[in-house]
């Protein structure tokens, strides 16, 4: 079903997203990507629209691509933890185990540095 094109980018975006998550979660792996290529053509500085498209293409077994996703939800937003952990996990599949490693490495590292910012703010919350 197309999205009217009369929607407004904000609204195309967010209609191209629902619908892509609507794919993926049918494990319709090719319309969900081209449901996030066409969002991350109206909004291409959202590292999370990469990240999906990302989940997209490894549910459809399109490792490099989903590499590359990945890679760019990262260039966007290098504190990205789980876009690390799914393009090691993409590495994995590919045979690339020093990258998957090293990607790995990365996810553990934010994962840290997150679950101590959270328990620092948790622990002032409660004083």
């Amino acid at each position: 079903m197309p999205i009217p094109k009369h929607c407004g980018t904000t609204t195309n975006v967010l209609a191209h997203v629902n619908r892509g998550l609507a794919y993926l979660a049918l494990q319709d792996y090719d319309k969900a990507a081209a449901d996030f290529d066409q969002a991350i053509r109206n909004s291409p500085k959202d590292a999370m629209l990469y990240f999906r498209r990302g989940l997209a293409q490894g549910g459809a077994g399109n490792w490099q691509a989903a590499v590359k996703s990945y890679s760019e939800a990262i260039r966007l937003n290098p504190q990205y933890a789980e876009a690390f952990r799914n393009r090691s996990a993409a590495y994995q599949q590919l045979g690339d185990s020093a990258r998957a490693q090293a990607d790995g490495a990365q996810w553990q590292q934010l994962q840290k540095a997150a679950n101590a910012a959270t328990t620092q703010v948790t622990t002032s919350v409660r004083r």
